[in-house]
């Protein structure tokens, strides 16, 4: 048994030196307890450009390029940590990464983050691909309970992309114009 886990997502595809960036990260100076990489989307069209900006949360990163924020997508952490924190949930198909980075950031871990440790994610390439993922990932999350993580801001967006298509039914067709 090692000292260490690496954890890396389903669809993510490492980048040459990532763990080594990891393992140097976390080895300091300052030494750490946990170090993330960086999750980028791998964006081939207008479409998987527009979909990764407008659904992924990102993070400046010190060079000034964007990423995904801190997911166990690219992950390096030492086992007691692993074995402290309680690896993840069992049983659930979504929401476990959720928790387990905020188990991370409130058990008072030293945290570091590797810009140069780069995995690429792979998004979804069509507009009923992109659905069916965020279907099951929306269906799962809320069984999971974990409604407050994305839930109820999408929910303030449609409602008030709906206001404005009501009101543009019966005022002015200008008021899509804000959509």
């Amino acid at each position: 048994r090692t000292e260490l886990v690496a954890l890396i997502d389903a669809g993510c595809v490492p980048g040459p030196r990532w763990l080594e960036q990891l393992l140097a990260a976390l080895e300091g100076p300052p030494p750490r307890d946990v170090v993330f990489g960086v999750v980028r989307p791998e964006t081939g069209s207008l479409f998987t450009s527009c979909l990764s900006t407008a659904s992924l949360p990102a993070i400046r990163l010190p060079n000034g390029r964007k990423a995904m924020s801190d997911s166990v997508a690219s992950l390096l952490l030492r086992r007691v940590v692993w074995e402290r924190i309680g690896r993840f949930v069992e049983g659930c198909r979504t929401g476990e990464d959720v928790r387990f980075v905020h188990a991370i950031y409130t058990s008072g871990l030293v945290v570091g983050r590797s810009p140069e440790a780069e995995v690429t994610w792979e998004i979804p390439r069509t507009i009923r691909g992109t659905f069916r993922r965020l279907a099951n990932y929306s269906h799962y999350s809320l069984e999971a309970g974990l409604a407050s993580t994305w839930h109820y801001r999408v929910f303030l967006y449609d409602a008030a992309a709906l206001s404005l298509v009501v009101l543009a039914m019966f005022q002015s067709a200008w008021w899509l114009a804000l959509l």
